[in-house]
């Protein structure tokens, strides 16, 4: 089974480059430090549901598809 964080960050990557975004434009948007998005979406770091639902906020999309890998095809 694919980690949990891994697949998150990469859902993240992919829903923030569908919406032509840098990684310090999304974190400015959703007010987390540039690294901290980095390290999201490189399954490095967990997001809390606070930043979870700043990050959903900011690429305007329910904060569930974060989690649903059909979502970003």
């Amino acid at each position: 089974m694919v980690d949990l964080r891994k697949r998150f960050g990469r859902l993240v990557a992919a829903y923030r480059k569908r919406r032509g975004l840098t990684q310090a434009a999304l974190s400015e948007a959703c007010q987390l430090s540039h690294d901290m998005i980095a390290r999201i979406e490189g399954g490095k770091a967990g997001a809390s549901f606070e930043s979870i639902e700043r990050i959903a906020l900011a690429l305007d999309v329910d904060p569930a598809e974060l989690f649903i890998s059909a979502g970003a095809r």
